[in-house]
């Protein structure tokens, strides 16, 4: 999901450049590609029974098990129509803890990832609440963005550093992890800037 939304971005982008430098040609080709991929996107990506969007499998031919909160970067993209947006929005629950967003729901397995519940990623954070903004939930999306700052905030109090990533149900450092978490992160303290960038906005 999260792969194939961004490069929707870099086509809608290209096309936009194209439009700049007066090449009407590529602006109509790169829009058509952009296109062309979006309902790729929604006839593959888009379950409708759960009202998410989930990768897929094409070994299978079938979407994958587990809700990932990368569901919400389709909305940020602008890929999403206004009922797949609402329908997404329902579901924030799967993945809306107290102190921020789990990077996906909270289900058994028998492995240890890295982008696993209860983790709460910087650029999972910014997609999720940049998506809500974008789709008009903003009460939501401050909730999101001010969850997450508190906690960046009150552990840059503590320790004196930012963090890779957080646990979203306890607030605290005691994360799923595949190797130890190192201090500050750049995109830690990106997204951080832009969620209080965006607070101060709305």
């Amino acid at each position: 999901v999260l792969v194939n939304a961004l490069i929707y971005t870099m086509l809608c982008d290209a096309a936009w450049f194209c439009s700049e430098l007066g090449d009407d040609g590529g602006r109509v080709r790169w829009i058509g590609r952009a296109e062309d991929l979006q309902r790729r996107i929604q006839d593959l990506l888009w379950n409708e029974s759960r009202g998410i969007f989930l990768d897929y499998d094409f070994v299978t031919r079938e979407s994958t098990s587990i809700a990932h909160a990368e569901t919400f970067v389709p909305l940020w993209a602008g890929l999403a129509n206004l009922e797949q947006s609402a329908r997404v929005r329902e579901n924030l629950p799967l993945f809306e803890q107290a102190h921020g967003v789990a990077a996906c729901e909270d289900l058994p397995h028998d492995r240890i990832c890295q982008w696993d519940y209860p983790n709460a990623w910087p650029p999972i954070t910014e997609f999720v609440f940049r998506g809500l903004a974008r789709s008009g939930y903003l009460d939501d999306a401050r909730r999101v963005a001010l969850k997450y700052t508190t906690a960046l905030e009150g552990h840059f109090a503590s320790t004196g550093q930012l963090w890779e990533k957080y646990n979203a149900v306890t607030g605290e450092l005691d994360v799923v992890d595949e190797y130890q978490m190192p201090p500050f992160i750049g995109w830690t303290a990106g997204v951080y800037l832009s969620a209080r960038d965006f607070l101060n906005k709305a």
